[in-house]
């Protein structure tokens, strides 16, 4: 039987240190569905063996943020993933990155103006663990794992209020689980991209083109801008998540806040917008 995963590149094809890589992710037939927001995870992902592999394991990319991601289609279960990331600036304290999640060479999703911060790689899991798995995706590939659906991750939606243009939630974060095991042994973090997917899906409602009751993604043509991730969430932490616009505004506003600090914001820019 297949371990649960959530490594979401399988094989990394092409690297050229501190300058580029290429890899795949065999994205299950057996999930029911893969978000825009876990595709922009996978690119992530990608982009953070380049920063181990250039800092010998001994740091990671941890808390990110990003300027702009695109979303042109939706990967369905069973596509293979085309992973592309370009390297800005790989240092010892962050590393600057753009690419693109691609299936049949079509982009499906863009990143640019992404930033992880590096911090020490033992805080978060073994750094001879992250070598071992990095040479066996240079040397062929990960063996088979098996993904959690989205109902598996999301968080549990513990209360919601409605009112005009604005839908505030709280959030409870997975529990432990297998979830952890990748994201980090030693310490435990939620993902701030299954965050906000959350996120996301209490905007729609907010958008009557959406359709919000049957969406299952962000629709294409959608943007973010200016993802920040401030603080790290830990398992079965709780949130509280708002969407909002602004009376006029084509944009919708989103944040999270956790004992009273923002934990994260975005904001989603339906189709034909900016």
């Amino acid at each position: 039987m297949s371990e649960l995963s959530f490594h979401l590149v399988d094989r990394i094809d092409e690297l050229e240190p501190e300058r580029s890589a290429r890899g795949t992710l065999a994205v299950p037939a057996s999930i029911d569905a893969f978000p825009a927001c876990l595709v922009v995870e996978a690119i992530g992902q990608l982009a953070a063996w380049v920063a181990m592999q250039r800092a010998s394991f001994e740091r990671r990319p941890v808390a990110a943020r990003a300027d702009d991601v695109r979303v042109f289609g939706t990967v369905a279960p069973g596509d293979v993933l085309e992973l592309a990331i370009r390297v800005r600036s790989c240092k010892s304290v962050a590393i600057a990155y753009e690419g693109e999640g691609m299936v049949g060479g079509r982009t499906l999703v863009e990143l640019r103006g992404a930033v992880g911060a590096m911090l020490p790689m033992s805080e978060f899991e073994s750094p001879e663990a992250a070598r071992a798995r990095y040479e066996a995706l240079r040397a062929g590939g990960l063996p088979p794992r098996e993904f959690p659906g989205r109902a598996a991750f999301a968080p549990r939606v513990i209360s919601r209020k409605v009112a005009d243009g604005r839908i505030e939630a709280e959030l409870e974060a997975a529990p432990p689980g297998p979830l952890y095991a990748d994201h980090f042994e030693r310490r435990p973090v939620y993902p701030a991209t299954l965050l906000l997917d959350a996120q996301l899906r209490l905007a729609f409602a907010l958008e009557p083109s959406f359709e919000a009751a049957s969406i299952d993604d962000v629709p294409s043509g959608s943007r973010l801008l200016h993802v920040k991730v401030r603080s790290f969430t830990p398992p079965g932490g709780r949130v509280t998540a708002i969407a909002e616009r602004r009376e006029g505004a084509r944009e919708i506003e989103l944040s999270a806040h956790a004992d009273g600090k923002r934990v994260s914001s975005a904001t989603l820019v339906p189709p034909g917008g900016v």
